[in-house]
């Protein structure tokens, strides 16, 4: 069996098995969010840089469960997919018109080539969401908007940017397929809000 229909086999076994149910609610993939946390902290002395970066990757992850929670609290009939991750080799995989000569990608085709934080797949539609803990991003006490707002348009581009490869392999798979495309923030409070806002 080769790789393609082994994929197809895989992914018919999954759905047989979590998604085929007739009830309208999501189906969640994982069923509970992959556990992130820190257990070890530092005995003496100040916390390094190491450990700020745990910190914050412990928060970014709290707002995803987040998102986690509220997707799975809706009455719709879809399947949502947390943290979506796929290979080089699984995106040519789909891509008919790939070109494998020349393609430096496909010298190392297990890399992950794209990922997103939440793919929601529903009947006739994929929403895509990258979460954004912005609170985490914003510098305490600070109260320049100009600055707010330069933080604010930066995670904004990068998950325009992380979003990209997702929405090219499901364009692949069906060039007619709709693809509707989010940046969640929950942590952003009604303050912020009030204070500043993109402009187009």
């Amino acid at each position: 069996m080769d790789q393609y229909h082994l994929y197809q086999r895989n992914g018919k076994e999954i759905f047989d098995k979590y998604c085929s149910s007739t009830e309208n609610r999501p189906v969640m993939l994982p069923r509970a969010p992959n556990q992130k946390y820190i257990d070890v902290y530092p005995q003496e002395g100040e916390p390094g840089p190491s450990f700020a970066l745990d910190i914050q990757q412990q928060l970014n992850y709290e707002a995803e469960v987040t998102v986690y929670r509220s997707l799975q609290d809706s009455d719709e009939n879809i399947i949502v997919l947390h943290n979506f991750q796929f290979t080089h080799h699984q995106y040519r995989l789909c891509d008919k018109k790939h070109v494998r000569k020349g393609c430096r990608k496909c010298k190392s085709a297990s890399n992950v080539e794209g990922e997103c934080d939440f793919l929601v797949i529903g009947e006739t539609f994929f929403v895509l969401i990258e979460v954004k803990n912005i609170k985490n991003n914003l510098p305490e006490g600070k109260k320049d908007k100009v600055e707010q707002s330069r933080i604010l348009s930066g995670t904004f581009n990068k998950s325009v940017q992380q979003r990209k490869k997702t929405t090219q392999l499901i364009k692949a798979i069906g060039k007619r397929s709709k693809v509707l495309q989010f940046t969640a923030y929950p942590e952003f409070s009604k303050e912020f809000h009030e204070e500043f806002q993109l402009k187009p």
